[in-house]
């Protein structure tokens, strides 16, 4: 069962580190199948955040910002917006 916090400590690596490769291998490892696979809360976050990366992809948002948001979101402790 993937847990909200397995997918966190993947954000909160990606945000130090900037290993965009590292991140988009792990994240998909962790996001493969949540609905199935993983908690509510596990479900929620991986969606948020996958919303944010159609954004990098469509060209709405930089890798940058996109980092950013992800930095921002565990500043505040909240995936929500």
């Amino acid at each position: 069962m993937v847990e909200e916090k397995q997918i966190r400590d993947v954000i909160a690596a990606y945000v130090v580190d900037g290993d965009a490769e590292k991140f988009v291998l792990d994240f998909g490892e962790l996001s493969y199948n949540i609905h199935k696979e993983g908690t509510p809360e596990a479900e929620d976050l991986a969606n948020r955040v996958m919303f944010r990366m159609s954004d990098v992809y469509a060209k709405l948002i930089t890798r940058e910002q996109f980092r950013e948001s992800l930095k921002n979101f565990i500043l505040q402790g909240s995936f929500n917006g």
